[in-house]
């Protein structure tokens, strides 16, 4: 019988405006890789409403000191963003894992160790730097321009009045769930308005770096050859 890895899971969700349901998902998701690939879930690390900016999130940090006892094996997420979403930390905090013999596992992103995968990698943590980085810059814009327009007056009206229901938006609540809820009235509890990420197509970026490489292997032998002309090779 093979011997199991030791995995621990890290989820996270970013704002009171997302909910329990993602995390769910994510753990969801790391569990069916786990089974499919020989591991056993040892641990669960989750931060609720922390950022991946920062580095300051209780559970994370929980989790990076745990993996000096060897405790695990691999630490798995949903995705690198997850993890964290500053390049600084990202390799700060992977170097650590690593220096303790955990590895650090993306169970939604084809990352295999292969030179093209540590190029994906760079991709991906550049990528989720620039999500929040631009994301901070269109809601502090969104501050200074946010207002009600009388139509968006007349349909909050409206939607209260007749107590009318729309995804995003709004839905009736029973009593019940408020106080399953301790009473918070947060709207972002009863509504989901978060939207999800884009998903990134792995093989289209792999096959857009592989055209590259050629592209640059062709350039380097038409350099060469000027170089030639001119008598300039070293």
């Amino acid at each position: 019988m093979p011997v199991l890895k030791r995995a621990a899971i890290y989820a996270r969700f970013s704002t009171d405006m997302q909910r329990n349901e993602s995390i769910d998902a994510q753990i969801e998701a790391v569990e069916k890789y786990a089974a499919e690939n020989e591991m056993q879930i040892v641990r669960t690390y989750v931060d609720r409403a922390k950022s991946a900016t920062s580095d300051q999130r209780p559970e994370f940090q929980n989790m990076i000191k745990d993996s000096e006892t060897g405790a695990f094996d691999v630490v798995c997420v949903h995705k690198l963003d997850r993890f964290a979403r500053d390049r600084y930390d990202s390799a700060f905090y992977r170097k650590k894992l690593k220096a303790n013999g955990v590895k650090l596992i993306s169970v939604t992103e084809q990352l295999d160790g292969s030179p093209e995968s540590i190029i994906l990698e760079s991709v991906l943590e550049a990528m989720a730097e620039y999500y929040s980085k631009n994301l901070a810059r269109e809601v502090e814009k969104g501050k200074r321009q946010n207002v009600l327009r009388p139509k968006d007056i007349d349909k909050i009206v409206d939607t209260y009045q007749f107590r009318k229901e729309e995804e995003r938006f709004s839905r009736r609540v029973s009593t019940e769930e408020i106080v399953e809820n301790n009473f918070n009235l947060n709207i972002s509890r009863y509504v989901d308005t978060s939207e999800e990420e884009k998903e990134i197509d792995i093989q289209a970026v792999m096959r857009e770096i592989k055209d590259l490489e050629a592209k640059r292997t062709k350039l380097d032998k038409e350099i060469d050859v000027y170089l030639k002309e001119l008598g300039l090779v070293l």
